[in-house]
């Protein structure tokens, strides 16, 4: 072997392996997508209960998506991402949501996990991290992408996405995360 070639391999097979970890990373998990039924009737007995003047609403990891799914998201696009759906997780007391995607052909999940509670009326996720698979991405660029999105309903400051609730037909009171579910107080 010449000196040239070796020279070669001792940079080409490196970047091959970190390309091939870069590539794992990201796409790990890509195609976990869960698949919520409709919604059962005693999820819709729990929703009519709501209008009772202090009323609480408990609702477990599946029952929460599978309102989600009542809400036809469809392919949301931002620039070469295409957002498929949206999933969430209660889970040790943090709120994960999760977004399987495609980039560029590429399936991936985007994830992000976090603390929800509510202030002034409206509903907070303070952000503790973002994922790309199991890559962490770095806070301050994903909420530029999205503070430059209009998003009516939502507003961000201080790391935290502020939902605001002015157009739901009950005012909640109390929010509050279970390990696998989340309680509303009305």
């Amino acid at each position: 072997m010449t000196k040239k070639s070796k020279i070669f391999l001792k940079i080409i097979v490196p970047v091959l392996i970190v390309v091939g970890v870069l590539y794992y990373l990201v796409t790990w998990n890509s195609s976990d997508i869960p698949i919520f039924p409709q919604p059962s009737q005693k999820l819709a007995l729990k929703i009519i209960k709501i209008p009772k003047d202090n009323a609480i609403l408990t609702l477990s990891n599946e029952e929460l998506n599978q309102l989600i799914d009542l809400y036809p998201i469809g392919e949301n696009s931002f620039g070469d991402l295409k957002v498929k759906t949206v999933y969430i997780r209660v889970l040790k007391g943090k709120f994960n949501i999760y977004f399987p995607s495609k980039y560029k052909g590429l399936d991936i999940l985007l994830s992000t996990s976090g603390n929800t509670y509510l202030e002034k009326g409206k509903i907070v996720y303070a952000i503790d991290n973002f994922k790309v698979g199991k890559l962490n991405l770095s806070k301050s660029i994903v909420l530029n992408i999205i503070k430059n999105k209009t998003l009516s309903g939502l507003s961000l400051k201080n790391n935290k996405i502020y939902i605001d609730t002015t157009g739901l037909p009950l005012k909640m009171k109390q929010l509050q995360l279970k390990d696998g579910s989340i309680s509303i107080k009305f």
